[in-house]
């Protein structure tokens, strides 16, 4: 009877034995299930989102000073055409200043020079993708202040020693631009300042603090009433080429930029403001 009662009890022991093996062995299943939504989440938040439609490119500009005057209504005119993108800012300052900033570092998404010598020099140092394009043209004259204290008629009278004029540093496009002037007519003067960019040069003549000096005719326009052009003999034109820069992030956005400033309405927003065709 004991050995009976002991059979008994070993048959049914062994079906629970059996089902608390059977619940050991799918705990660990149960748990690696539970794992999976966490990674999932995990992989997702490791993803990039989408660009949310209708976002805004912003460009920032370095462009030579003499476009100053011009540029407004030129931003005005291509964000109509571009309202997903926005000019952020625009530098302004001599051309080679600005191509040692672009240079050093400073976050430029498109260049536009006063002439082409800089522009290469910017090509030269890795600075620019693909070509320049030429979009206007420039001329440089001789001017005064509206007042004309030294009495100033033609580009001879410069070279009495009486006489203040003001320049562009040689290196800068409006300074080459005055040299090659000069060479051609045999003059020879001895500017009391030579300045970095032709705006500066310009508010000299605004304020009468010179007697004459040398800008372009887009300044002259500039300065209505504050500053005449004295008759000067016309010379090759400065070139205006403008350029992507290599290190902007907004490739895409820059060069729409750059195609505007050569289609046919910014043309001609150029022409009103004293540019010439390219």
């Amino acid at each position: 009877m004991r050995i009976a009662t002991r059979r008994k009890s070993a048959l049914l022991t062994l079906p629970l034995l059996l089902a608390l093996s059977l619940g050991a062995c799918s705990s660990p299943a149960s748990q690696s299930d539970q794992t999976q939504p966490d990674q999932t989440q995990s992989d997702s938040s490791q993803s990039t989102p989408a660009p949310a439609a209708g976002e805004t490119t912003t460009l920032q500009i370095s462009a030579a000073a003499s476009l100053k005057s011009v540029f407004e209504p030129l931003i005005e005119a291509f964000e109509q055409e571009h309202p997903d993108i926005k000019i952020a800012s625009v530098n302004f300052d001599g051309s080679p200043t600005l191509v040692e900033q672009i240079v050093a570092g400073d976050p430029v998404d498109v260049f536009l020079s006063a002439d082409t010598k800089n522009m290469d020099n910017l090509a030269e140092q890795g600075e620019v993708a693909g070509e320049p394009e030429i979009f206007a043209t420039n001329s440089i004259t001789l001017a005064a202040p509206a007042a004309n204290p030294a009495g100033l008629k033609e580009l001879g009278d410069i070279e009495s020693s009486d006489v203040a004029i003001v320049t562009c540093a040689p290196e800068v496009p409006c300074g080459a631009a005055t040299g090659r002037l000069l060479e051609s007519e045999n003059i020879t003067i001895d500017p009391v300042s030579l300045e970095q960019n032709v705006s500066a040069v310009a508010a000299k003549l605004a304020a009468d603090e010179a007697d004459g000096g040398f800008i372009y005719q887009t300044d002259v326009l500039a300065n209505d009433g504050k500053i005449i052009a004295i008759d000067t003999p016309a010379i090759d034109p400065n070139q205006y080429p403008i350029a992507v820069v290599k290190s902007s992030k907004n490739q895409e956005a820059a060069q729409t930029f750059v195609d505007f400033m050569l289609s046919p309405k910014a043309l001609a927003i150029l022409k009103e403001f004293g540019f010439g065709a390219p």
